[in-house]
């Protein structure tokens, strides 16, 4: 079974200082088979997409479609 997590990424912008996006991981036996960087600005987003991804026991070949219908 796939399992999702929240990717939090720290970057440093020249005019802006420190900013901090989240991307998305995906795990089989503890394994990274995926990460998609910088997909979402609030954490609680990232969080919140994450659960449902879970919950619903989303295959790794839709969640692209899904991230698209997301945006």
């Amino acid at each position: 079974m796939i399992s999702y997590r929240t990717a939090p990424e720290l970057h440093r912008h020249r005019d802006l200082g420190f900013t901090i996006t989240f991307g998305i991981s995906a795990y089989h036996r503890g394994k990274r088979l995926l990460h998609i960087p910088d997909v979402f600005c609030h954490r609680r987003q990232a969080v919140e997409f994450v659960r449902r991804c879970n919950q619903h026991r989303l295959e790794l070949c839709h969640l692209r479609d899904l991230l698209e219908d997301e945006m």
